[in-house]
Parts: C-alpha cells; structure tokens; sequence
C-alpha cells in the first residue's frame, strides 16, 4: 500500500486534536529534559513536532500547536512569554514561526500531490477492476501479488486470498513445463513474451493467451512478472473446426476418387488434386505453373484438346470429353473431362476447372464388348450349337444350326411360339414354369429334355439359358438324341444282368431299401425268396456253355411269368436267383407265388440244339418285418434258410428259422 502523509478525514476531530496535545506534552517533557533552560535550544524540540502535527492531524491542530510551543518555548527561556529579555530568543521564536509556516506549505503541497496520486490510483485500479481481460502482478518466485476480479472469477479465487498463491498450479500439467522455459527466457534485453497455453478453471480446461511483461533490476534479475491474458478457448475450438474443415476439404479435393485441376486460357497448369498426381507420377511443384496439360497428351489427345478447349475460354461448358493422359513412365490412362469456365467478380475469365474420371477400364470393356460381340455373332451364327433369342417365349432371332435341327427354315421359326418344338403341352408348360421362370429371375439355367422335331420324332436336347436383359433371354441347345440312347444303353447294362435281361444285385439293393420302408410306412409284409437251380452244373458241363446260357435264359423269363405285376426277379450269381414279393398281408401269402415259381423252374426246357433237361430248384425264404429287422438281414436270412433247404435234399423250400419245409 502506498505511504500517505497525512489523511485527516480517516480521524475525527476529537481524535486529531488530542494527538495533537499528546504530541505536544511529548515534546515539552523532551524540552526540559534535553535542552537547559537559557533558551539556547528553546524551539529546537519543537521543529519535529511541528512537522508531525501538520501531518498527521491537520492545519488547525497545527497551528495550534505552533502557538502553544511558541508561549511555551518562550516562558521556559525566560520565566515569563510577555517579557522578551533576549534579542536571539526573539530571532528564534520569529524563525520558527516562518519555518512553521514553510513545513505547513510544503506538507499541505505533499498532501495535494498524495490525494491526485491516490485519485489517480484509484482510477488506475477502478480501471483494472473493470477489465474484462485476466490481469495478474506475480513475483519472481511465482507467488501472486496482484489479480484483478476478472482474474479471480476465471480461475474461481477469492480474491481476498489472491496473494502470495503460486500460479503454476492454474496452467495445465502437460504445458508447465513449456510454460516455465518460455519464461525462463525473459531477459532486459527480452523483457516481453506472448506465449499460450492451457489453464485448469472451475469449468474445466481452457486455453489463454497471454502477454507477458518482465520488470528486473540493476542487475538483471526479475523483481516482478506483469501478464495480461484473454481467454481464447472460443478461437482455439473455432481455429480447430477451421482445421478440421479445412483439412476435410483438403482431403476430399487431394483424395477423391477423380482428377481435378485448373489451366490457364493457354492450358498451363494452376492447380492439381494429389489424385491426379498420382496418375501422373509428377510432383505438384513440377507442374503447377510450368507444365501444360497438352504436354502430357497423345497426338490425338492434343488434336481433341485444341479443337474442343476454345470453347470453355469462351465460356461454355464442356462435358464427357475422352482423352489419353500419358504419365512420366508412359502409361496411358483414359480419362473423361468435363470443365468449366472461372470467372473473377468482375466477371472476368480466370481459368477453367475440369473433373477427370478414369475411365480406362470401361473403355477396355467397351472395346473387349465390340470385340466380344463380334466374335459372338460368328460364334452363334453357326452350324455345330442351336441358338435362339426369345421374348414372351416367342423366337426372335435363331441360328442356321437351330434351323437343321428341328427342320424348319428360319420365316417358319421367327414369331413363333417355342410350344411349336415341344412335345406336348404338359413339356411346354413343365419347362415353363422351370426354366423360364429361373431365367426371368436372373438366374441361368441349364437341363435335358425332349423336344419334337418338325417330322414329329423325339430329339433329346442339352439346354442352357440366360437372361440378357430388357426381357429377352438367350437358349443354346445340344442334340444329344444319339448320346442319350448310348447313356440309357449303358446305364440298363449296368443294372441288368446281360445274358438274361434281369435286374441285377444293384437293383436289387435299391428295390428292397425301397420295399422295406413302404412296409414299415404302411404296415404291410415283404418277402424274398433265394432260389439256386438244382443239377445246372450238369447240364453245363454235359451240353456246353451255350447250353447252360440257353437254359438260363429260359428259366428266367419263366419265372418273370410266375410273379405278379409288382413283383421282380433279379439274377444275383451264376445259378441263383432272389424273388422279391411286395405288398403282402402275411408271409404266407407269398407261399402261392412260390409254388409257380418252382413248377416253372422243374418243367423241362428244350433247347434250341435239339436236347431237352430238366433242372430243379431249392429256395430260401425270408419275411420282412417277421424275420429281418432291414432290407440286408432279408437278403442274408434268405440266403441261409436257402443252404438249409439245399442241406435238407434238393427241390425243398424253407423260411428262415423254421424247421421243416412250409
């Protein structure tokens, strides 16, 4: 606080002029007690005492106090204040009057200074109060010394305990120390820094920037740090979105999935995307403002270039312009422009701004496409595969191939509903909802079928379709009529015994998995019967193979003939036979089957060469779900109970697990 001489307002009267006689008994006791009475130092004591009165207690205190020293002085030099025996006492008492009067001008002029001085300060500090910006006086150890209100409100400090707090711990941990070296850098010859920072507030962190004053002595070293600081939380998060915005724009305009750049009304470079660059193989320095675009054209990119980029310098737009862009290693890429023209607020051309999209592999497609149609025509245009394009399942355009085919010429075929090459309605309706409904769906779809040819006979076709858009689907047919036969033929050798024409033991598997789960679904029986010819093996070796083969023959359409109509009879070995006897109530319905079965194979055969033999036959029999649990423990308990009729004497019959013949 500053030093004020006197402020006689702070006191009352009362208390102004009793100080005033205090101090005055004070300096009497002082005069008697230090000066001796012959008035040489009579108004020595009161000097100070005068000085002290009109400063601290007022001008009337004073002069008052004046006066009583004056009579005082005079009567302790001689005894009496109205006799004046000594000329020196008198020079005395009239010096101290006019230094009297000299103390009170000057201490009354120090007092007027004081009070502008204290206005002055006061307005100053008024001033600083009402700043809206942080204002802190700080000591060189760190400790505060002054903060003004808006200080005290930002960082929540009561600003009556302002004083002698440290300021670190108001900066953010993570910038203390950045914050502590700038400072250390203040020096007489740097005495200001504008440095910016994060602080931690009541509300959280916020960043201030500060200007920061060093005050330092004769010696260098600081006395005092004076900081002004603005909040600048609001421009930070602002500048950042700035940034953020701006580096988003940034990489939209370097990254984006086409070219960008700006030529010159004579085509030399003034911007490029990094995208673009990149096509190139250039850097942005070495063509921005040196090259021109035409520089890195073909010959025919250059012709197009010239021809068409007047326009955009006259103002128009240009759209879907193709062009070859040649980058440093050669590499050629097409590319489709489009640009327009920049004009400035006056309305002045500036430059031109053109997109470029890479186009290179829709434009390999387009040429593989013509290619590839090309080589389609005369691929479909041929005589080896059928080829027809329908709509509506009308044919609107066929190959020569699909004429030969099925016999018509080409006027016969176009406009014509396909139901013309099916077989009948139900095979045109079957592929209907088949294959055309899975070609409308944008699936392909492949199958074999028979369709008719114009004579009328059968024709086996591999088929394949696709859709190929705005409602027409494309159909490529195969004659298989021939392949077809031979896979029938061998798919019936590989099923049937060839000598005999019987199914086969791989039928026969099939049949009875089949058989055995309609029983067990419907609750009916199943039987099978093992047979094994009785005296072959002399016929065999007696007459010959031939003969042996003929009689074989013979017995098995025999036996076709004593079955029923869902029946079957399969040859499984070389004289050994299974019947297999479905849709039975009981076992013992099959017993009558069984009995035809065995007359026809004991009846007498005569062969072609002239000899007639006779052979017998021993059976097992065994019952599904009676005597087996599946379709293989059938055939194995038929084959047993076979071996034991043969065991019990030739020509006998017998179920599996009984002990005489049924």
């Amino acid at each position: 606080m500053p030093w004020r001489l006197r402020n006689p307002r702070s006191k009352t009267p009362a208390q102004r002029w009793a100080v005033a006689a205090v101090l005055f008994g004070v300096a009497v006791v002082l005069r008697l007690l230090l000066a001796p009475p012959d008035g040489g130092l009579s108004f020595s004591p009161f000097y100070p005492l005068t000085v002290l009165v009109f400063a601290l207690c007022g001008r009337g205190p004073g002069w008052a106090v004046v006066l009583a020293s004056l009579v005082a002085a005079l009567g302790m030099a001689s005894g009496s204040p109205f006799q004046a025996h000594n000329g020196y006492l008198l020079g005395g008492a009239g010096l101290y009057l006019l230094g009297s009067a000299l103390i009170d001008a000057i201490i009354e002029r120090l007092h007027q200074r004081e009070q502008r001085l204290r206005t002055l300060s006061d307005d100053l500090r008024d001033v600083l109060d009402q700043q809206s910006d942080l204002i802190v006086r700080a000591q060189a150890d760190g400790r505060l010394r002054y903060a003004n209100p808006a200080f005290c409100r930002f960082f929540g400090v009561d600003p009556k305990l302002v004083a002698a707090q440290p300021w670190a711990p108001m900066i953010w941990p993570d910038d203390l120390a950045a914050t502590q070296q700038a400072l250390a850098g203040l020096g007489p010859d740097r005495p200001e820094l504008r440095i910016e920072h994060r602080v931690r507030t009541p509300q959280g962190m916020r960043w201030v920037a500060w200007h920061c004053r060093g005050l330092f002595d004769a010696d260098g070293r600081l006395q005092e740090l004076q900081s002004e600081g603005r909040d600048t939380t609001e421009r930070r998060r602002l500048e950042e979105a700035l940034r953020e915005q701006r580096a988003l724009y940034e990489d939209l305009y370097d990254h984006a999935p086409c070219g960008y750049h700006g030529l010159t009304a004579d085509g030399l470079f003034v911007h490029v995307n990094q995208t673009e660059l990149d096509w190139l193989g250039y850097t942005r320095e070495e063509l921005v403002g040196v090259r021109r675009i035409t520089d890195l054209l073909t010959d025919d990119g250059r012709r197009t270039f010239a021809a068409n980029y007047p326009s955009i310098v006259a103002g128009q737009d240009l759209v879907g312009l193709e062009l070859d862009l040649v980058a440093r290693n050669g590499q050629r890429r097409r590319v489709s422009v489009s640009a327009t023209p920049v004009f400035d607020a006056s309305g002045r051309w500036t430059m031109s701004r053109s997109v470029l999209h890479d186009i290179s592999d829709l434009h390999a497609s387009r040429r593989a496409l013509e290619q590839l149609n090309a080589e389609q025509a005369v691929m479909l245009d041929n005589e080896l595969v059928a080829a027809a394009r329908l709509r509506d399942r009308r044919i609107l355009w066929c190959n020569r191939a699909m004429q030969r085919l099925f016999g018509y010429d080409e006027q016969a075929l176009l406009g014509q509903s396909t139901r013309l090459i099916h077989l009948d309605d139900a095979s045109y309706a079957n592929i209907g909802d088949t294959a055309h409904a899975a070609v409308a769906d944008g699936h392909t779809w492949r199958g074999q079928l028979q369709m008719r040819h114009r004579q009328g006979h059968a024709l086996w076709l591999d088929m394949h379709g696709a859709d190929v858009g705005d409602g027409e689907s494309l159909w490529l047919m195969n004659d298989i009529t021939e392949l077809q036969a031979r896979r029938e033929a061998a798919e019936h050798a590989a099923a049937h015994d060839p000598l005999t024409g019987l199914p086969n033991r791989r039928l026969l598997d099939d049949a009875l998995l089949r058989a055995c789960a309609g029983a067990a679904r419907h609750g009916h029986t199943v039987v099978v019967g093992w047979v094994d010819l009785d005296g072959f093996k002399a016929v065999n070796d007696r007459h010959g193979h031939a003969a042996g083969d003929a009689l074989l023959l013979a017995l098995a359409t025999r036996l076709r003939g004593a079955l029923r109509a869902h029946d079957s009879v399969h040859r499984v070995g070389g004289d050994e036979f299974v019947l297999l006897l479905d849709h039975l109530s009981q076992p013992d319905d099959a017993l009558p089957v069984v009995q035809r079965a065995l007359q026809q194979l004991a009846a007498p055969v005569a062969l072609d060469a002239g000899p007639v033999v006779k052979v017998g036959a021993s059976m097992g029999l065994c019952a599904y779900p009676r005597d087996a649990a599946d379709a293989a423990q059938l055939l194995l308990n038929s084959d047993a109970a076979m071996y034991t009729a043969k065991q019990a004497g030739r020509g006998g019959v017998r179920w599996h697990g009984a002990a005489a013949a049924p």
